[in-house]
């Protein structure tokens, strides 16, 4: 059971998306002031355990700390933070009395469990404007589940998809999938899933089988399946112009390709040539001004008057020299028509700093206008942004929240984990 109630003038989040009452009165469980902003008390039994906060520090067990739902962006996350990237207010305690407490409310609100008094959950924010959801079930995984039907279920991808695939492009026939299956199997690795790079498809076209090498494709399919093996098809980002092509016709009557101004469209024509994957040139203070004019100023003089060190392995940013693009050059080859080019940046190492890369967030210029595709991040949006008037733009993007579960996910991939705390992570890998 959920009962919903409203303190105050609440900012609607519209994180719940199911339509609930409002109850009168206050809450079963705790205690509730709103004297100086608004607090939630409860006095936990020495056995409950305290569930929730989402992306949150420390253990399944939140007792015994303190956390603070205030979205930051820190890279480090040691156990003594008390806010990261996500705010999720949702908790369950789970012992004694079990049920849970969603509070909605955007701004920041402190969750001390048990760490200034042990025995006490304290819920604080500085106004008491907010909904505060409280549900109630046979356990706490009941109550998860009520959760999340009124926020909306995330997607949750199939099993296998969290699985090892194989990808590569060059498999034409069946015999190869074959092959690559076998290969795994009987070296006793486990695989789950083999992608399907674009040599399946008709003549490269999209939403094409080869009529030849897939026959009984629905069949091949079953028997990889029968496999343990899943295929994963691609589909390629470019459509290909062809007259009697469903996909091309249905693109160009319902107006699904970019056209230019006048109306017309951009053709790519591919032809037969050797493409040099060269690294980098953003250390070469003539080639950034002759190509990349724009950035050539943030590159630090001492990147542009000192050797690349060799020996760093690899770094976005490459080799910084250009000797790649230099080699080319002087064997002929043709330098890209479009302008300006565009670096490969240099984020954590030698080369065009933060200064001009890593832009994050829907991207708008100083009229508020959207002026590029957001997928589009680093040295890419650094050419946009150079080129707009008074090379400003500004980022604007959204915490993470209680309803984002239900259309995104969350960043979880920092870990800085030191002292006994890495010492134990390590000697339990060694183990496995």
């Amino acid at each position: 059971m959920i009962k919903k109630y409203r303190f105050g003038t609440p900012f609607e989040t519209e994180a719940v998306v199911k339509t609930m009452k409002t109850e009168q009165g206050t809450p079963e469980f705790g205690e509730i002031s709103t004297e100086e902003g608004f607090a939630f008390t409860y006095r936990m039994d020495g056995e409950d355990v305290v569930y929730g906060l989402g992306e949150a520090n420390r253990g399944l067990n939140k007792r015994n700390y303190c956390y603070i739902s205030n979205c930051t962006d820190d890279p480090n996350h040691t156990e003594a933070k008390m806010s990261l990237y996500a705010a999720h207010n949702f908790i369950v305690i789970s012992g004694k009395e079990t049920f849970g407490l969603f509070f909605d409310y955007p701004s920041k609100i402190t969750f001390d469990i048990g760490y200034t008094k042990e025995e006490l959950l304290q819920v604080s924010c500085e106004y008491a404007d907010l909904y505060l959801y409280v549900i109630t079930g046979e356990s706490a995984y009941d109550i998860v589940k009520q959760f999340r039907k009124i926020i909306g279920r995330s997607y949750i991808p199939p099993r296998f998809a969290f699985g090892f695939g194989q990808s590569r492009w060059g498999y034409k026939t069946k015999e190869d999938y074959r092959s690559v299956a076998d290969g795994y199997q009987d070296n006793h690795i486990p695989i789950d899933m083999i992608y399907m790079d674009i040599d399946y498809m008709q003549d490269f076209k999209d939403f094409t089988l080869n009529e030849e090498n897939f026959r009984d494709f629905p069949e091949f399919v079953r028997e990889m399946k029968e496999r343990g093996i899943r295929l994963i098809p691609i589909i390629d980002a470019g459509v290909k112009v062809e007259e009697g092509y469903p996909v091309y016709e249905e693109g160009v009557e319902k107006g699904y390709f970019c056209k230019r101004e006048d109306g017309s469209y951009a053709q790519y024509v591919g032809r037969k040539a050797i493409v040099l994957a060269t690294g980098d040139f953003s250390g070469d203070r003539d080639m950034m001004r002759r190509y990349c004019p724009e950035t050539a100023d943030y590159v630090e003089d001492d990147v542009y008057d000192s050797e690349p060190d060799w020996d760093q392995g690899f770094k976005y940013g490459g080799i910084y020299k250009g000797q790649g693009q230099k080699m080319g050059l002087w064997v002929g080859a043709a330098w890209q028509k479009s302008f300006p080019n565009c670096t490969m940046g240099a984020y954590w190492g030698p080369g065009p700093r933060n200064l001009y890369t890593n832009h994050l967030g829907l991207l708008m210029d100083r009229d508020g206008q959207r002026f590029m595709n957001e997928n589009c991040i680093g040295p890419l949006a650094s050419q946009h942004i150079m080129m707009l008037p008074e090379k400003k733009a500004f980022a604007i993007w959204d915490a993470g929240y209680a309803k984002h579960e239900a259309v995104s996910g969350d960043w979880t991939n920092d870990s800085m984990m030191s002292g006994d705390e890495a010492v134990v992570a390590a000697v339990a890998s060694w183990k496995d």
